[in-house]
């Protein structure tokens, strides 16, 4: 599972993010890994974009809660 990928501002539009999947797919497929799930929400387009992009499917879905007082 990934979660929490970050990309910096100065690396956007780079390629990195896709870079990085496919490295995190390598070295889950080197440990045994014949599947790879990510975490990020809904409103994130960017992240959710390249993980279209990299023929991902949605297939559950989860969101923050924030306590009230």
């Amino acid at each position: 599972m990934v979660h929490a990928l970050e990309i910096l501002p100065h690396q956007r539009g780079m390629g990195v993010g896709k870079w990085l999947m496919r490295r995190a797919a390598f070295w889950a497929q080197s440990k045994g890994a014949t599947h790879m799930s990510v975490i990020c929400t809904q409103e994130n387009a960017a992240v959710n974009g390249l993980y279209t992009s990299l023929g991902m499917t949605l297939t559950g879905q989860y969101h923050y809660r924030i306590k009230t007082d």
